[in-house]
């Protein structure tokens, strides 16, 4: 069975067609062993139609061979020689259909094993599929992939912001006709923007990282 690969995590979310590709992966598989399923159970009604047709023959011959032992007994008196030939007509028969009812028996039986083993090998395959799934949940590091550190200081930088735009609105209602900026505060949100786009640039690099990893597995 295939091994499921590590699917990469964006910054809110995992990667849906990586999602997507999996789930169809796996119906794929379900679906061929349900299209096997369907094959065997075609074969078998089949094989069971023909055990069906060759019971009604042998209770014929059941009844023909009453028939034709009380017929021979009549004949006898007439001709020994013809109720010799009748009966062993009669028996060849009832040899014939007793091989080929033991040959249809044992072609049913045989299905039947297959068809059993075939639904262990269907349910193992299942087993492991949803075992191997379960693994990957848990193994699964959200701490990691969302460090309560990093988005604490995300939110901190959010609140910066807000904070400066604030600011920068008191000034520009205490000083209308002076600069909203200093050259200091320029300078430092000129700083805190390339520092976000560090970051960002940093976590996407990140995230190609992982997106390869996933692919060469």
């Amino acid at each position: 069975m295939d091994k499921i690969s590590e699917i990469s995590t964006a910054l809110f979310g995992y990667n849906r067609q990586q999602v997507s590709q999996l789930v169809e992966h796996r119906d794929q598989k379900i679906k061929e062993l349900e299209n096997q399923l369907l094959q065997m159970q075609q074969k078998i009604q089949t094989l069971e139609k023909d055990l069906s047709y060759y019971q009604s023959i042998e209770a014929a011959l059941k009844d023909g061979l009453v028939d034709a032992r009380k017929t021979g007994n009549e004949i006898i008196s007439h001709s020994q020689e013809q109720a010799d030939q009748l009966l062993e007509r009669t028996n060849e028969q009832v040899i014939q259909f007793k091989e080929n009812l033991a040959h249809y028996s044992q072609e049913l039986a045989d299905t039947g094993l297959d068809l059993k083993d075939r639904l262990k090998t269907m349910q193992s395959q299942m087993i492991e599929m949803m075992e191997e799934q379960v693994q990957y949940l848990k193994a699964q590091d959200f701490e990691r992939v969302y460090p309560d550190k990093q988005i604490d200081r995300f939110l901190n930088q959010v609140d910066y912001y807000r904070e400066e735009d604030r600011l920068s609105v008191i000034t520009k209602e205490v000083r209308p006709n002076k600069d909203p900026l200093t050259q200091d505060e320029k300078a430092t949100l000129q700083r805190l923007v390339q520092e976000v786009i560090k970051n960002e640039t940093e976590h996407l690099k990140q995230e190609d990282d992982k997106l390869l990893h996933f692919k060469q597995g």
